[in-house]
């Protein structure tokens, strides 16, 4: 705590201080799992509690700084954000600002195209649960809300490599999400990873709704991966499902017999914890 301290004095009295010092930082942020069972350790009436919160909460703002210099070193700041979720660290709200200000609303739509590829590279590998249902909820999914409502689509997002069919996020998107056939897919039974599962189909809700003709050759493992869902025993999930679906039906054509079954079952459900997806697909799908 008394060496955050001295790097927040250094960094106070020299803004550049912090940039050509960045792995001084790094190192001290990898002690965190330390810091924390020590914490864990100490009697609950001990002061060592406030002072390791208080600590972290300076390493955050620290970190903060340095990713307003460094807004283009993407696996910095999404390694941090691992690291605070993997030890069950509250994200603080500069970093919470940070996020949203610099990478969400960012007007250079380059770096939101990075960032949303590096989301669902993120996403889709070896993380923690907590880690991965944050960034996509408040950055992928973020970015597209925040495009979707200001333009009403993604053409500023769909800039596409030379040779390539599709903006690279969404490719990795439709072969890591939508064609994936993991555990997250196949197990139906409920539990923690139900809200990963709940992020991924908000994110295919809002990719049909706001950009549907990059989605239109794709329909086809969308309108899979939502109806696998379906099946699971999570209320919220399979009424997500639901929503999905019925975006799907609302935007490309589509069975009547799919259509009917779907109306019928939203017609059934009765949960209350549910209602307002089910009141949102049925409003799709009148």
């Amino acid at each position: 705590a008394n060496f955050i301290d001295l790097i927040e004095s250094l960094s106070e009295s020299d803004s550049e201080w912090l940039i050509s010092h960045k792995q001084l930082l790094l190192d001290v942020s990898s002690l965190s799992q330390e810091i924390i069972t020590v914490e864990q350790n100490a009697a609950l009436t001990s002061p060592i509690h406030f002072c390791i919160r208080q600590a972290i909460e300076k390493l955050q703002s620290l970190f903060v700084q340095l990713f307003h210099k460094n807004i283009k070193d993407s696996d910095i700041i999404l390694g941090f954000i691992d690291l605070l979720s993997s030890l069950d660290i509250p994200i603080s709200p500069y970093l919470e600002d940070f996020v949203f200000e610099k990478v969400v609303k960012s007007e250079d739509s380059e770096i939101r195209q990075e960032y949303m590829t590096k989301s669902i590279l993120f996403a889709t590998d070896n993380k923690s649960l907590k880690s991965k249902t944050f960034i996509l909820k408040h950055i992928f999914n973020a970015i597209v809300i925040n495009e979707g409502l200001h333009n009403g689509n993604l053409d500023n997002l769909a800039h596409k490599p030379q040779g390539a069919k599709l903006p690279t996020w969404l490719d990795l998107v439709h072969n890591k999400v939508w064609r994936a056939q993991n555990e997250m897919i196949t197990n139906h039974v409920a539990g923690s990873i139900d809200n990963l599962r709940f992020e991924l189909l908000q994110l295919s809700a809002l990719l049909i709704k706001y950009a549907p003709q990059l989605t239109a050759d794709l329909r086809k493992d969308v309108i899979k991966f939502s109806w696998n869902f379906i099946k699971l025993d999570d209320t919220l999930t399979k009424q997500a499902a639901y929503v999905v679906t019925s975006y799907f039906i609302s935007v490309y054509e589509t069975p009547v017999k799919i259509v009917t079954q779907v109306f019928v079952a939203l017609l059934r459900t009765h949960t209350v914890d549910s209602r307002y997806l089910v009141r949102q697909a049925l409003d799709l799908l009148a």
